[in-house]
């Protein structure tokens, strides 16, 4: 009888060996895969835009750590407005598989929205890419924007820039937000300015947008304040971050109304 007790123990524990094994087999998969999907998932412009539009009903808002956006040289974080002309070329990346969120452009049509790409490693586009401004109030646009000429000159007053040790966070000064962050957006993702493709998936290699949801009917944005701001933050829309790489340590924003959600970030 002891001696059927311990083979049926045996058995049990051999049986326990066998269930446990793909148990812990799949716990492993998902402690080494899934932890890179999570991250991935908070650093992207759906978690960020709405870590950052918390201040829409609270007040303010505050994005640090995994949230912010971390970007390698190759990959930028770009603010745009819905124009048709954008919406037509966020379509022609959605059917072309480098955009992949939303599903459909058109629900960005008309609205302010983040996108977090990365671009082809081309030695053209890289070198739009290279030069980071010389000092916090100047900015620096790849050579393929829109107006990048005039934008980065030395005695332009249309644009700044926030030069941390890694990356670049430049925005426009007193310009029609939903105007240029519109035209910008066809010049940006076209790179007709310095290329001439006007083939957006010619150098954009992946994409994911996110739009930034309205208050009260009125369509926001996120704008920057520094030091220089002054009475003008609101006329501040953020144009971008690109990476050298860039990281944005801290990131501050608030809300009183208006189209605009103000933020101060710590790039570093």
């Amino acid at each position: 009888m002891s001696n059927k007790k311990g083979i049926n123990a045996f058995l049990g524990f051999i049986i326990s060996i066998i269930i446990i094994i793909p148990v812990l087999f799949v716990v492993l998969v998902i402690f080494v895969y899934g932890s890179a999907s999570v991250k991935s998932i908070v650093q992207s412009p759906q978690a960020y835009v709405s870590q950052t539009a918390v201040a829409l009903t609270s007040g303010e808002s505050v994005v640090v750590g995994s949230l912010a956006p971390s970007l390698s040289g190759d990959q930028f974080m770009a603010q745009f407005y819905g124009s048709s002309s954008c919406i037509s070329l966020l379509d022609q990346l959605s059917r072309t598989g480098e955009l992949t969120a939303p599903s459909d452009p058109t629900t960005l049509s008309g609205s302010y929205f983040i996108c977090i790409g990365s671009y082809t490693t081309s030695n053209l586009v890289d070198s739009g890419w290279s030069d980071l401004p010389s000092s916090s109030n100047s900015a620096s646009f790849p050579d393929w924007f829109g107006a990048a000429t005039y934008l980065n000159s030395g005695s332009s007053s249309n644009t700044s820039g926030i030069n941390g040790s890694q990356g670049t966070l430049s925005f426009f000064v007193n310009l029609p937000p939903s105007l240029s962050l519109g035209s910008s957006c066809t010049s940006f993702l076209n790179a007709t300015t310095s290329f001439g493709r006007n083939e957006p998936s010619g150098y954009i290699s992946a994409l994911d947008c996110a739009q930034i949801p309205e208050k009260n009917g009125i369509p926001i944005f996120l704008s920057v304040k520094d030091t220089n701001c002054g009475s003008n933050c609101n006329d501040n829309p953020m144009a971008f971050l690109h990476g050298s790489p860039g990281v944005i340590s801290l990131q501050e924003c608030s809300y009183s109304g208006g189209n605009a959600l103000v933020c101060q970030f710590d790039i570093g």
